[in-house]
C-alpha cells in the first residue's frame, strides 16, 4: 500500500517550501518533514534559513540528509527558476510547492507609496508565487497535464484576498491575486480541489 509521503516508485516525496525560514513557513516545513517528506527550505536571509534547516533536522533526527536549502529572494526570476532547479537536482523530483513566501511592504497611504516600493510587494507575493508555479508544474508534468493531480500546489495566502486593508495597498491586491492565481492555476491545469489550495492566514 502506497504510503503519503511516498511517489509512485516507492520514493519519499518532494515539498519545496517558500518563506520557511521562521514562523508559518517553518512550522509547515517542519510538519512535512516529521511526516517523511524530503524538503526544500527557502528564504531570502541565509542565517535564519541554515538555522532554520538546523531546527527541522533536530526535530527529525541530527543525522538526517533530506533537508535542504537555497537562499534567494523569490521576486527575482532567476531564484524561482534555481529553486526549483535545485531541488530537482538533489532530490530528482518535486512532489509539493508550498508557497509561502510574503511581505506587507511598507505601511502608507497609497497617494504617499512609490512605485518601487508597490512593485516589491507584488513581486514578492504574487509575482514570485506565479514563477515557481510555472518552474514546479514544467517539472511535475513534463508537459502532461494528466499527471499533474498526482502533485500538489499550496498557496498560503491571507483574510486580506478578501478584506481591504487601508495604508497597505500593494498587500491586499497582492493576496487577492495569489487568490484568482490559485483557482486560475486549478483550472488551466484541470487540478482536482485537493491539488492547488489557497490557505489563508490571520493577517
Amino acid at each position: 500500500m502506497q504510503r503519503e509521503n511516498e511517489s509512485d516508485d516507492g520514493s519519499q516525496k518532494v515539498a519545496v517550501i517558500t518563506g520557511s525560514s521562521k514562523e508559518i513557513g517553518k512550522a509547515i516545513a517542519i510538519e512535512f518533514a516529521k511526516e517523511g517528506y524530503k524538503i526544500v527550505l527557502n528564504a531570502r536571509d541565509e542565517d535564519e534559513l541554515i538555522e532554520a534547516v538546523n531546527d527541522v533536522k533536530k526535530t527529525i533526527g541530527a543525522t538526517e540528509e533530506r533537508v535542504t536549502c537555497l537562499v534567494g529572494n523569490i521576486s527575482q526570476e532567476s531564484i524561482c527558476i534555481s529553486l526549483i532547479e535545485y531541488t530537482t537536482k538533489v532530490f530528482g523530483s518535486i512532489d509539493v510547492l508550498v508557497n509561502n513566501a510574503s511581505i506587507g511592504g511598507t505601511s502608507k497611504s497609497g497617494q504617499e507609496l512609490t512605485s518601487d516600493k508597490c512593485d516589491y510587494v507584488v513581486d514578492v507575493n504574487l509575482k514570485g508565487a506565479f514563477l515557481c508555479i510555472r518552474e514546479a508544474i514544467k517539472k511535475m508534468t513534463n508537459g502532461d497535464k494528466s499527471t499533474i493531480k498526482m502533485y500538489s500546489i499550496i498557496n498560503i495566502s491571507s483574510v486580506h484576498e478578501s478584506i481591504p486593508q487601508p495604508q497597505s495597498v500593494p498587500y491586499p491586491a497582492s493576496k487577492g491575486g495569489v487568490e484568482m492565481l490559485t483557482k486560475t492555476v486549478a483550472l488551466e491545469w484541470q487540478i482536482k480541489a485537493s491539488g492547488t489550495v489557497g490557505l489563508l492566514r490571520g493577517q
